[in-house]
């Protein structure tokens, strides 16, 4: 082998080796980098002006119109810029909470410039939270049917999310308090969007505001082994109000209450309170205060079919 011989076999072990080196640190990189954000999610910063300051969890490096990967769970935002109001905040960063949206309020904007830049902020959050939103409508099909509210306004029926949407909150406003109307109307609209989505009901934590449940607290323990007359004894210090009689479903007897409304000095109508009571030795046990709807978040402990079965019976209605 002459010297021109040895010298290209050299530069070709030379260029394989670099190339391998090469190779080596291409591959390094990209597992130190998925390591790096391994169990993260990558989140976007949008604030308004965009030459806005915003620092994530009391770092100085602006993150404003960026992207980072971040670990799930809750940070702190602060945002700052002359002439605004400083806000500081808890983000909480999920598979479904992947972008801060906000826009800055200016220290001399009015009520009403504040309230258009609310109805801003929301506009575009649920523009960039499109894919967001489909998930969720996917994992909660009720919320395709809410916010609900009447023509006539008598109540609206909107939803909202614990902070890692792990569960979906439902609350029914009547306008007037304790207005049973818009309260047995809600109720009813209610099941039929449940229907529609085809979801459970009992499911998900239903809010009542503005009403007077007048059965908390009011029931009187007895020993009475059958399930009517161990209510009818229970709330025998209620007046107004009639008890239905009931069905059993294995340990459980489940029914419906009626409170009845005073018009015009007369009983002419009505709210339906559902009940539930369990087997207990020789006796029941009332599960929970009867509710305008049972739900495993006010009658826990209880199976799902046994609170749908109690949520659709109206027994005298």
């Amino acid at each position: 082998m002459n010297w021109q011989e040895i010298l290209q076999t050299k530069r070709a072990r030379t260029a394989i080796i670099s190339f391998i080196i090469f190779v080596l640190a291409i591959i390094t990189l990209s597992s130190i980098l998925l390591i790096s954000r391994s169990g993260k999610f990558e989140v976007s910063f949008y604030v308004e002006p965009l030459n806005a300051q915003v620092f994530l969890d009391g770092n100085n490096k602006n993150v404003n119109n960026s992207k980072l990967f971040l670990t799930p769970g809750n940070h702190t935002i602060q945002t700052f810029l002359n002439g605004y109001l400083y806000t500081e905040s808890i983000f909480n960063i999920n598979e479904y909470n992947l972008n801060y949206v906000n826009i800055l309020i200016p220290t001399v904007a009015t009520n009403e410039e504040i309230n258009l830049i609310f109805g801003d902020i929301n506009t575009i959050s649920n523009e960039v939270d499109t894919d967001s939103n489909q998930q969720l409508a996917q994992k909660y099909p009720l919320i395709t049917y809410l916010p609900y509210s009447t023509k006539v306004a008598s109540y609206t029926i909107s939803y909202n999310f614990n902070e890692n949407f792990s569960s979906l909150e439902i609350t029914i406003d009547p306008i007037k308090k304790d207005d049973y109307i818009a309260v047995n109307s809600a109720r009813t609209i209610l099941k039929d969007l449940a229907n529609k989505a085809n979801v459970t009901l009992p499911l998900y934590d239903i809010i009542f505001n503005d009403y007077t449940n007048a059965f908390i607290g009011r029931f009187q323990e007895n020993t009475h082994n059958d399930p009517y007359k161990f209510l009818q004894t229970g709330y025998s210090n209620m007046s107004n109000i009639e008890i239905q009689k009931g069905q059993t479903s294995g340990d459980y007897y489940y029914t419906t209450i009626k409170q009845l409304i005073p018009i015009d000095g007369d009983y002419s109508d009505y709210v339906s309170y559902h009940a539930i009571l369990k087997k207990s030795n020789n006796s029941w046990e009332l599960i929970s205060d009867p509710e305008l709807l049972l739900t495993v978040y006010n009658t826990p402990d209880t199976p799902i079919e046994i609170l749908d079965l109690a949520n659709n019976y109206f027994n005298g209605d």
